[in-house]
């Protein structure tokens, strides 16, 4: 029996997965910045350090990225759902309202809020179905950590969950979940 798009679509939807979004700069102006909503993302290699994300052929992403210039890749807080839905292709005016960059280290952009950034380079190219599989290497990583900063960092956090409108501030260190065709939340640890 012959397993349909559909089938691998249903089954896969019970493998619980973070959420990432991958950017990049227009090569040709660099004030602009396309991304796209991943979750067909992993760790490849720790020496040397690489990733691996999985691209459609006819997603416009694909040709940026597989152009051959430097992505970034951020891995998204529980609260940004939003800008999850924002890269994903849902371009309304309220979504894209969430969205807010951060410079990191080598100059790309990041998605302010996220867990963790990686500033990453091409290494190679494998088909994949009607996906492109791209391994790239990881240049710099970032991860966020407010426990790191004390009280103000603290502060910033509940402002910061303020203005996603987030209750709980120890939500933004908690990752942003996709399972069951759904974004998801993990139980908050207990004291």
């Amino acid at each position: 029996m012959a397993v349909s798009g559909d089938d691998l679509r249903r089954v896969m939807a019970k493998f619980a997965t973070g959420i990432t979004v991958v950017l990049a700069r227009d090569p040709e102006n660099h004030d602009n910045i396309f991304g796209m909503t991943v979750n067909s993302f992993t760790s490849v290699s720790l020496n040397p350090p690489q990733v691996l994300v999985c691209v459609g052929r006819q997603r416009f992403m694909h040709g940026i990225l597989t152009g051959g210039g430097p992505f970034s890749i951020s891995i998204l807080s529980e609260p940004q759902a939003a800008v999850s839905q924002y890269f994903a292709g849902q371009r309304e005016p309220d979504l894209e309202q969430a969205v807010r960059y951060r410079e990191l280290q080598g100059g790309l952009p990041g998605i302010e809020g996220a867990l963790g950034w990686m500033e990453c380079k091409l290494a190679a190219v494998y088909p994949g179905g009607d996906h492109d599989i791209l391994l790239a290497e990881v240049t710099s990583v970032e991860v966020a950590d407010p426990a790191a900063h004390g009280a103000a960092a603290e502060a910033a956090g509940r402002a910061e969950a303020a203005d996603a409108g987030v209750a709980d501030p120890a939500a933004l260190a908690r990752p942003l979940l996709f399972f069951n065709s759904r974004y998801g939340r993990m139980a908050p640890e207990e004291a």
